[in-house]
């Protein structure tokens, strides 16, 4: 939707009114799956800054899918704060979606900082659009980028939460 936009093909309106409605049918099914209480917990959101939810949100859905615990915290999360709540939830996976180039700064700032916690720390996840036209900053990026197809990512984070939850014991 966002690319027929960016050429011109379809107006503002019908690209806000598409990813509502799109935002609003994958709320509801991430809100209806059921959900483990026992397997890892992973945290899934967008970086600081990031109003573009819709990939984080098909992730959170996905991962839920595929039987973890997904705690999705939306867009736009302050770094502060996203950091008080890894430290209070310990999850394995901290999953963070970036759209926007101008944003990349803050997720290279939230992965060190992520990285500088205290053991056990979440392995930092981090993908989006922006690494496709930025793709030499995804070095300066302390964690695991994805990119590819959702089933091989959800296959691969599943079994990344597993491990790192063993590895923690």
């Amino acid at each position: 939707i966002g690319r027929l936009w960016e050429q011109g093909l379809i107006t503002v309106s019908i690209e806000h009114f598409a990813s509502a409605f799109f935002h609003g049918w994958l709320t509801n099914l991430f809100h209806a799956m059921p959900a483990s209480n026992t397997n890892p917990l992973v945290i899934a959101c967008c970086a600081p800054g990031e109003l573009h939810e819709l990939a984080a949100l098909m992730l959170a859905l996905l991962l839920r899918r595929a039987g973890l615990r997904v705690a999705y915290l939306g867009q736009s999360i302050e770094t502060a704060g996203l950091l008080q709540t890894v430290r209070q939830l310990s999850p394995a996976l901290l999953c963070v979606s970036v759209t926007l180039i101008s944003l990349l700064e803050a997720v290279i700032e939230l992965g060190q900082k992520v990285h500088e916690l205290p053991a056990p720390r979440p392995a930092l996840i981090f993908g989006g659009q922006a690494f496709e036209q930025r793709a030499d900053l995804i070095a300066g990026v302390p964690g695991v980028y994805v990119d590819g197809d959702m089933q091989t990512i959800i296959t691969r984070l599943r079994r990344m939460a597993f491990q790192q939850v063993e590895n923690e014991q």
